[in-house]
């Protein structure tokens, strides 16, 4: 499964830059059609793997659509402008971060615990953070591919 997310990561900023930046697509339609296609899909899935679709409350509803909008969507529609004006290699490579930033802003935020020093989970989340920023870092400020 890890070798199908990572395939689906490398693969869709290709298929985003040649099917809908590239073609001269309108990058807000594009995430439109992208989410109208994915949901049959999803909810299919789930069929299969639960055997059922439970169905939110009313409040819960809302909650769902807001961070639909805002976590998928909107990141979406970002990621395919960035795609736009700076290529598909760069990106994806801050598409990558998206998990640094959450850490981060989640030990800003109070929402997770400071890590502990003593752990070595610790470290290694702290080593797993400094190696992707310097990654990001890397790619994009020695970048040599036109866009």
């Amino acid at each position: 499964s890890l070798l199908t997310v990572q395939t689906g990561f490398g693969l869709y900023p290709v298929l985003a830059k040649n099917l809908g930046v590239g073609s001269s697509a309108n990058p807000l339609i594009f995430c439109m059609i992208r989410d109208i296609i994915s949901f049959p899909v999803l909810i299919t899935l789930s069929i299969i793997s639960n055997g059922w679709v439970g169905f939110p409350n009313w409040k819960e509803s809302l909650v769902f659509i807001g961070l639909g909008i805002t976590g998928i969507f909107l990141s979406q529609f970002f990621f395919l402008l960035g795609v736009a004006y700076v290529g598909a290699n760069i990106a994806s490579v801050f598409q990558q971060l998206i998990p640094i930033w959450t850490t981060i802003l989640t030990i800003i935020t109070c929402a997770e615990e400071v890590p502990k020093v003593k752990r070595l989970s610790t470290w290694l989340k702290l080593l797993g953070i400094f190696c992707a920023i310097i990654g990001a870092v890397e790619i994009t400020l020695f970048n040599t591919t036109p866009h």
